[in-house]
Parts: C-alpha cells; structure tokens; sequence
C-alpha cells in the first residue's frame, strides 16, 4: 500500500466532539494515534481525558481529504479546522513540523536545552498513587546494575556529575535517607 498524504478527523461519538489532524501517512496515523492514547500519553490533553472516560469504543476515525501534494497539507488542514472548530485540538493553526528541517546549530541547541532540562529534573513528578504503584512493583526486585563492576570513569563522570549538581543546587542536600531539600 502506497502512503497517502491527507486530512482526518477523530470524532467523540457521545458528544460529538473532533479532532482534527493530517499526515502524510493518513491511513496509518489512526493506529499512532490510538497507541498513545491507550497508554495515557497522548498530545492532546482534552482528547486523552475524553478517551479515559468514554473509552476507545466511543471513536471513530475518517478521512476528510486525501491531498496530492504535501506542501499543501496544513493549508487543508486548517480549512478544515476552520470549518468544523475541532474542540479536541490544543493549537488552533495547523503549523506541524512537516518538512521543517533544522541547522545542526538548531540541533545542538534543542539537545543541550533537553539534557539541561533532564539534568535539572531527572525525574518527572509522579502522584502519591502512581508513587505507590511502582514502589510495589518494584518491591523484591533486583536492580539491573546490582553486583556489576562499573568503570572507573563512570564513576568518575558520576561524581563529577553530582559535585556540579549540588554546586548549582544549594537547596538540595544528600541525607542518610536519601534527598532532601532544605528549610
């Protein structure tokens, strides 16, 4: 099957509610799309939210247009989006990423922005319940590195790594019990 370029439609059953979407692989952006709703990680907070509480059952995938050229694609895409006023659509321009393509500059500037922001916050905060659930999975569970000898410039870098993040950090201190931040 050869990949179509065009415009489709997510639509709530119950409520009648859309979403509006386009992709140069339309006819296979559908199972995407119901991926990483199933997993709870879909862009689209609004529609994620319906998709919990109505269940996957309640919508239905349709393509609106199918396009010839792909550099027309968001220009489609925001006519129908003009037209039907998708309430699940968290921009309201259909301005994707399609084609765009960045400088290595550009590169390097994304990636030391996200390994700061990584190294900032290495962990996203999690609720007290999902805190709960994986502890108990975990439970009993053997590290994946527990007993394997690690080199010494591992070490190295991670000692070094932790020295130049208590540096930028004076609110945060290691304890007998593990991490705290001071008062």
């Amino acid at each position: 099957m050869s990949n179509k370029i065009g415009v489709y439609c997510i639509t709530n059953t119950a409520n009648g509610n859309r979403y509006i979407g386009s992709s140069v692989e339309v006819e296979k952006r559908w199972s995407r799309h119901r991926n990483s709703l199933r997993k709870g990680e879909h862009h689209s907070i609004p529609l994620q939210r319906a998709w919990t509480k109505y269940g996957e059952d309640a919508f239905r995938f349709h393509i609106l247009d199918y396009v010839e050229d792909a550099e027309e694609l968001h220009t489609w895409e925001q006519q129908w989006m003009n037209s039907l006023n998708p309430e699940y659509n968290v921009n309201p321009n259909a301005d994707g990423s399609l084609g765009r393509i960045l400088s290595d500059n550009h590169k390097k500037k994304i990636s030391s922005g996200l390994k700061e922001a990584y190294r900032m916050n290495p962990r996203p905060p999690v609720s007290k319940e999902t805190g709960e659930k994986i502890s108990k999975a975990t439970k009993g569970k053997i590290a994946w590195n527990k007993g394997k000898p690690q080199t010494e410039e591992f070490k190295k870098d991670v000692s070094e790594g932790l020295k130049r993040y208590f540096a930028s950090h004076p609110s945060v201190e290691k304890g007998t019990r593990g991490w705290y931040k001071k008062q």
